[in-house]
């Protein structure tokens, strides 16, 4: 979109889950589950409210990669409540959003993840959280695209769904 000279940005909304995984690992720390999902829900909060306000006011196409709607997902996965803030904060700050969920088959998601070598994760944590993310996408009526695809037909789906 950038190369057509419309506007786009990538707006990262990450929690530090790997960074905080490494850290502990290399330091011998284990941080109980409570204290990490804190952390982590802690970093991506501020994460998002400084995203959503640098797409409030940038004009174009925002795209916000991971939200809070991930934190709730790894709080399910981790069998943690949603509480009552988390939850009620990912719908007030996805309210005037387009919510599309880029799904990928998690064998192709975990081939992906081990070609680029940076993140570590398990089949089965791929395949729980594509489970969650389904069954997220479904309950709010988000808009769900196959990411298997080739990238130039993605796009172009993207680019149907935006408009542009």
């Amino acid at each position: 979109m950038r190369n057509e000279r419309i506007q786009a940005r990538k707006l990262a909304n990450v929690a530090a889950r790997s960074w905080l995984t490494k850290f502990s690992r290399a330091a011998g720390i284990a941080f109980p589950t409570f204290t990490q999902d804190f952390l982590e829900t802690s970093i991506r909060c501020f994460n998002v409210a400084r995203n959503t306000f640098i797409a409030a006011y940038s004009p174009g196409l925002s795209v916000m990669d991971r939200h809070l709607y991930c934190q709730l997902v790894l709080r399910r996965l981790r069998g943690h409540p949603d509480g009552l803030l988390l939850p009620w904060l990912a719908r007030k700050s996805t309210e005037e959003a387009r919510i599309i969920l880029l799904d990928v088959d998690p064998h192709l998601a975990f081939k992906r993840i081990n070609t680029r070598g940076t993140d570590e994760e398990s089949l089965e944590y791929l395949e729980a959280s594509r489970a969650e993310y389904l069954r997220l996408a479904q309950h709010h009526g988000w808009i769900i695209l196959d990411a298997s695809i080739p990238t130039p037909q993605l796009v172009e789906q993207l680019r149907m769904i935006a408009g542009k």
